[in-house]
Order: C-alpha cells, then structure tokens, then sequence
C-alpha cells in the first residue's frame, strides 16, 4: 500500500511537470496582437498567413 501512495504521488508529479512545459505565455506570438501588428509591414502580414494579408488589403492597406 505504501509503494502504491509513493507511485500515484510520482505520476501526479511528472503528470504536473509536462503540464508546466506546455505553457504558452499570452501575447508571446505577435500574430495575436490583431491589425497594428498586420498591417505595419506586409512581412508581418506574410508571417501572420494569408487572412492577414486579405484583412490589410481589405481595409485600403497600400504595401510601399
């Protein structure tokens, strides 16, 4: 019984390890910054993918 309370306290350990290497830090991809960051340069539209561009392009976004 005691071996089984050291395992399942083993698996709830590494189980909170993976957890906390899957964190995503909020505003950590630019993308998610909205139109200011799309529309500053047309490689920032490129990165963010093809909605970026449409949306840029959709409200008179002239690329210089």
């Amino acid at each position: 019984m005691r071996y089984f309370l050291i395992f399942i306290c083993l698996v709830f350990v590494f189980a909170s390890i993976v957890e906390a290497e899957d964190i995503v830090t909020v505003g950590g991809n630019p993308c998610t910054w909205g139109p200011s960051f799309w529309c500053h340069s047309f490689e920032n539209a490129e990165e963010c993918g093809v909605e970026a561009i449409q949306y840029c392009e959709s409200v008179n976004w002239s690329v210089e």
